[in-house]
């Protein structure tokens, strides 16, 4: 194929580490490709500046940004991405360790003025921001601790300022957006060209769902980090978004423009709660539906599903009720040597693994269809024998991807 056939992609609903294991396909790529994430991330470090914000009817928002309303979005899973591509150019120049421990200067975290613009200065030489930016973060920063000691009483928040967070609220605001952000990063050589990040709203919203408690009755709960850490399966069905402003939430014209533009829609592995939400919104499941009778939806099934989720089975039955009919790259079995090791431990830490796996694989470019095609390697590690230490095989999946684009390269010349 010429790099005018490259089909446009979107990797729908991806979470700060979700999108990993599609990072080969993502820097091998050179058609356009667009991460579309939630803005519902409001629990911890990536929600306490948008609260602090807010609080007191919009009083640092106002000063900061020039209106009370400004929206301070959740930017930590956005965060996650720069903090991996910073990393891939400035390798250990970006790692500071803290408390013995070493973490990308983006993840660092400190209530302290001084400390923070330390860290900050490891960014600074790295990708070259000149000192204009550097002073204008500066006094950003400087303000938001001063109003945040005074204030911080009133949130229950054990963390500590994000360094990565309060400079994507920085950047956000300076160049006007996620796509300016974006091209910051791409003039010093951080992100690839071909990338973009787009958020699926243009203010934060909430998460909202319900699960079905030990005395038969429907719970409901409020929250991305509260559904996160549901000790129940979140019933599909009750994902549901809303604005700020208490009123149904839904996705913007942009994103469904986007989602329209887009020739093959990838659902990366992740927490269920980064795409199913986006299935309930109308105007996404009649996309979705057109897509997938082109066989340009793929969904890459989870190894494992938490406490929170069914097993994979139950969401694609779901899919279907709506006539969205993925194609779904499952993972092969986890390999028999690995597996007391390993599986045994993820069940302590709620994790099983799904039912669905060791199906038949598709091993002929003519086999892609609706349905399983098991083609994709793992890898384990001797020395991680957490949920991480089991992952999708990054280059096995690069190469089903792209046999995939090339079998809907040619079923389109028929």
């Amino acid at each position: 194929m010429h790099k005018k056939d490259l089909r446009e992609i979107m990797i729908l609903g991806s979470g700060g580490n979700g999108w990993k294991s599609l990072k080969e396909f993502l820097t091998g790529y050179q058609g356009l490709i667009k991460i579309a994430m939630l803005p519902v991330d409001w629990g911890g470090s990536t929600g306490i500046i948008g609260r602090v914000m807010e609080f007191n009817n919009g009083f640092l928002n106002k000063k900061l940004h020039g209106s009370k309303s400004y929206p301070v979005l959740p930017f930590g899973d956005m965060n996650k991405v720069f903090a991996d591509f910073l990393h891939d150019k400035c390798a250990d120049n970006v790692i500071h360790v803290a408390d013995n421990k070493p973490v990308n200067v983006l993840d660092f975290r400190s209530d302290n003025y001084d400390e923070l613009l330390e860290v900050f200065v490891s960014v600074k030489k790295c990708i070259d921001v000149d000192d204009k930016i550097v002073k204008g973060f500066g006094e950003y920063l400087q303000q938001y601790l001063e109003y945040y000691h005074t204030v911080k009483e009133e949130f229950e928040y054990e963390s500590k300022t994000s360094l990565g967070n309060i400079w994507h609220s920085y950047l956000f605001f300076k160049y006007n957006g996620v796509k300016g952000v974006c091209d910051f990063y791409k003039q010093r050589k951080v992100l690839p060209e071909n990338l973009e990040l787009v958020l699926t709203f243009d203010n934060r919203q909430i998460l909202h769902g319900n699960y079905l408690g030990e005395t038969k009755e429907f719970c409901y709960i409020k929250g991305e980090d509260q559904i996160d850490h549901s000790f129940h399966p979140i019933e599909p069905e009750s994902f549901n978004l809303s604005n700020i402003d208490g009123l149904r939430g839904g996705v913007s014209d942009e994103f469904i423009s986007k989602l329209k533009d887009a020739e093959l829609v990838v659902i990366p592995n992740g927490s269920i709660a980064n795409w199913l939400p986006l299935i309930n919104v109308d105007t996404v499941k009649k996309e979705l539906v057109k897509k997938s009778k082109k066989n340009e939806l793929v969904i890459l099934m989870n190894l494992f599903f938490g406490r929170n989720e069914y097993p994979f089975d139950v969401y694609h039955y779901y899919l279907k009720k709506f006539g969205i009919f993925p194609v779904i790259f499952s993972p092969k079995s986890v390999p028999e040597n690995y597996y007391n090791k390993f599986v045994r431990r993820y069940r302590l830490e709620g994790k099983t693994l799904n039912f669905n796996m060791n199906t038949v694989c598709a091993s002929e470019l003519v086999e892609f269809n609706n349905g399983y095609n098991n083609c994709i390697e793992v890898i384990t590690s001797d020395d991680d024998e957490t949920v991480a230490g089991i992952k999708h095989d990054q280059l096995s999946l690069k190469k089903q991807l792209m046999r995939y684009l090339i079998f809907l390269y040619f079923d389109n010349l028929k």
